[in-house]
């Protein structure tokens, strides 16, 4: 006869044990543990985290990685989604004025490869398949 019970019933004519418990859920509907046969909201509601887990607690980094530590995105400056790039030189956000311009090939893939090249002087050279070099075509 308790309005709040889960077994009320309205045409109860004497008392009888009342159920608290067993209609006590999550009633949002768009909740990860919505309980379909809870009609009394108790509080519970679950979002699933970014893992997809239920009520999990992993979230979205500054980088948009899930449960991540921000690294991901750090300029070479170590800004979040920052905007500083090594330049030629290797010195970040620099202009490439701090160092020397080195004329070379700087095709990796080239058999005349120079490793301390800044600057692609097209003498870029590959073997061709008697092992001899030949002017690259890019």
């Amino acid at each position: 006869m308790d309005f709040g019970a889960c077994n009320y019933d309205s045409t109860a004519t004497e008392a009888g044990d009342c159920d608290f418990d067993t209609c006590v859920g999550c009633t949002d509907e768009l909740a990860c543990n919505y309980n379909d046969d809870a009609t009394i909201g108790d509080d519970s509601c679950l979002e699933d985290d970014c893992n997809g887990l239920c009520g999990g607690d992993a979230v979205l980094d500054d980088c948009d990685v899930c449960g991540g530590d921000n690294t991901a995105c750090l300029d070479c400056a170590g800004v979040v989604n920052g905007t500083s790039i090594l330049d030629d030189c290797g010195v970040c956000g620099g202009d490439g004025s701090s160092c020397a311009e080195v004329p070379g090939c700087t095709e990796e893939l080239a058999c005349n490869y120079n490793v301390e090249a800044t600057v692609n002087d097209g003498s870029c050279l590959e073997n061709d398949c008697n092992g001899y070099a030949v002017e690259m075509l890019y």
